[in-house]
């Protein structure tokens, strides 16, 4: 049986005080009337009401009854760009203030010409490593067939410094496994003065203490983060690897004898043997989400701090202690899309069946709420860098710096406070 008890609403959108009115008095001169303006940042803030406590009396318990969240986290972020992260806006990140975005990838290629030696698979070999292509990604939200498109458009470009045809690294969409793939679109020639193309990609380094698999990574969104947990960076012969320098998977020209050469001649300098699942044609990502993150962790110091059970999570970089409702960023009805949900911006309402429930004390009213808003990886939700669909794209393309961007859309929380009941009796069961 449940308590009587009350309603506490809160939004994102109370954050906001003050400002200015423009006051046209019977047709006179317009007046402006000015107050202070009091706003803070849409994943991080505290309200509470002016003149007394936002729910007044005994209260022995707090739900969370219904969550209404627009979500306008885009698929790619571009933390380059000033009013990005939680450290204020117009500050750019960079070094120890640098927070991980999911917006680069570099694309490393190498170029093996056949030398003139005799037989199918005796000729020299001579490797060229052409170095890193930069492959960066605007901001913006991303289907897996947008995202596969942009990204082989880059690269391509990028190939094109290096004489590589177009085409011959390709990264396409799958729509029935919804799954981006990755591919050396060549086949092996062996035969004296032929040309191969080796491709491999990797992420962009940032100062993360060997935390880079927890932490945003366009190589995660495009669903390689298993892939490459499973076959990190290895050193490879040296002609791919120049120092023993470590490489991820290298995707090599289709029928590429990645066993090994028989019949082997003294003197004759072979094609590269790589390890064991770093030599592949094709490489197939996990099914695409299109999400930056796949749900949203509410926390409140405020109104778990009567608890003595604390929440927990498996994050492997920081626990949560004060988590009052995770938001997963899915509908709740369970079919097939054409695109995955969140490739576009819609709105997540959710009424919980198994809600929250946070001990408070009776001796005490609520004069305060805080609520905290983190993603999948720790880290408090970024801002929202400047974004533009392509088509209000202007040409020339507009710099950011004159972008005005909004943020996203206020969400709303609805709790349920129950009253402390003193006239219960205790259910001691049959007595004679």
């Amino acid at each position: 049986m449940q308590h009587s008890n009350a309603v506490m609403a809160t939004s994102s959108f109370d954050r906001m005080d003050g400002g200015a009115n423009i006051v046209n008095d019977a047709g006179g001169a317009p007046t402006t009337v000015t107050g202070p303006v009091i706003t803070q940042p849409y994943s991080k803030f505290r309200v509470q009401t002016l003149g007394g406590n936002i729910v007044q009396g005994q209260i022995n318990k707090i739900r969370v009854a219904e969550v209404l969240l627009p979500y306008g986290i885009p698929t790619v972020i571009d933390d380059s760009v000033n009013g990005i992260g939680p450290i204020g806006d117009g500050v750019p990140f960079s070094g120890a203030n640098q927070v991980p975005s999911n917006n680069i990838l570099y694309l490393q290629s190498w170029t093996m010409t056949n030398g003139a030696g005799a037989g199918a698979l005796q000729a020299p070999a001579t490797v060229v490593d052409n170095s890193y292509k930069v492959l960066s990604i605007p901001t913006g939200f991303y289907t897996g067939t947008e995202l596969s498109a942009i990204l082989q458009t880059a690269a391509n470009t990028a190939m094109a410094t290096l004489a590589i045809p177009a085409g011959t690294f390709k990264i396409a969409y799958d729509t029935t496994t919804n799954a981006i793939v990755l591919q050396n679109n060549t086949q092996f020639d062996n035969t004296a003065g032929a040309i191969n193309y080796f491709f491999s990609l990797t992420w962009k380094t940032i100062p993360l203490a060997g935390r880079s698999v927890n932490q945003p990574n366009l190589l995660w969104t495009l669903g390689l983060r298993d892939i490459y947990a499973r076959f990190p960076p290895v050193p490879q012969d040296p002609r791919f690897s120049p120092a023993n320098e470590p490489r991820s998977p290298i995707l090599v020209p289709n029928q590429y004898p990645v066993g090994g050469f028989p019949g082997g001649l003294p003197g004759v300098i072979y094609p590269p043997v790589l390890p064991f699942g770093y030599g592949v044609n094709t490489i197939v990502g996990s099914t695409y989400t299109g999400l930056y993150t796949q749900y949203l962790d509410i926390c409140s110091p405020s109104l778990c701090q009567a608890q003595y059970v604390r929440d927990g999570n498996t994050n492997q970089n920081v626990i949560r202690r004060d988590l009052i409702a995770r938001v997963y960023i899915a509908t709740e009805v369970s079919t097939a899309t054409a695109d995955p949900i969140g490739t576009r911006p819609f709105t997540i309402h959710r009424q919980f069946k198994n809600a929250k429930v946070m001990k408070w004390t009776a001796e005490r009213s609520i004069d305060s709420i805080d609520l905290t808003l983190f993603d999948q990886f720790g880290n408090q939700v970024p801002l929202l860098p400047p974004m533009l669909g392509s088509a209000l794209q202007l040409a020339p393309v507009v710099p950011t710096r004159l972008i005005l961007q909004g943020q996203p859309a206020d969400y709303a929380i609805t709790f349920l406070v129950d009253e402390h009941d003193e006239t219960l009796e205790h259910n001691n069961g049959y007595q004679m």
